[in-house]
């Protein structure tokens, strides 16, 4: 039973201490990716103009033409060019709705998946290494201790760096986002009354 239950914990061990330098990796892998991530977020900030005039504009004209010379949102514009492409028919708008719908929540999917996955490849790296420390602390070896708490400092660090971004950006887009949805659902509203009305 003893020889058992040594092969499990040593093979636990194993596993465990085998995933420090993916983990490690995996971790500066996303701390690149999420300034990336954060690069694009303060550029489309930058960009962001929202105004009602001009949507009410835009949501007037007949065909489409010339909405390039009205401020409106990227995510927006991507919408009304589409919109001027389809058959204006109430079923063809709506699905076009949806269709941004779920546009809108594969945006949001990488910010999102930064905020949970880097707290939590930064705590896996903070606990493997505790292992090897706690036996180079029982063997009075403490340049191996020490090394192993700076890499589970480091990586704790690294993984609250990228869910800390990753949270902030996908609040903040999940809230840009909601209002072009709305902005867009306006747009679908006047353009089914408008063709219901020349329909009667």
């Amino acid at each position: 039973m003893f020889s058992i239950t040594s092969a499990i914990y040593a093979t636990m061990y194993a596993i465990s201490t085998s995933l420090l330098y993916p983990v490690i990796l995996a971790l500066i892998l996303l701390v690149i990716y999420s300034l990336m991530e954060l690069g694009a977020f303060v550029v489309e900030s930058a960009k962001r103009l929202r105004n009602f005039e001009s949507l009410r504009k835009v949501a007037e004209l007949e065909d489409l033409k010339g909405i390039e010379n009205f401020i409106v949102t990227r995510l927006l514009r991507q919408y009304l060019q589409d919109l001027k492409k389809l058959n204006p028919r109430k079923e063809d708008v709506e699905k076009l709705l949806e269709e941004y719908e779920l546009k809108v929540a594969k945006e949001l999917e990488i910010p999102r998946i930064l905020a949970r996955i880097g707290p939590m490849l930064g705590l896996m790296g903070t606990l493997i290494p505790l292992g090897p420390a706690m036996i180079a602390l029982s063997q009075g070896n403490i340049h191996e201790l020490a090394t192993n708490l700076i890499t589970a400092f480091a990586t704790t660090v690294l993984g609250l760096i990228v869910g800390g971004i990753g949270y902030t950006v996908f609040t903040v887009r999940k809230r840009w986002y909601l209002e072009d949805l709305s902005d867009m659902e306006y747009v679908a509203k006047i353009w089914r009354y408008r063709n219901e009305k020349k329909a009667d």
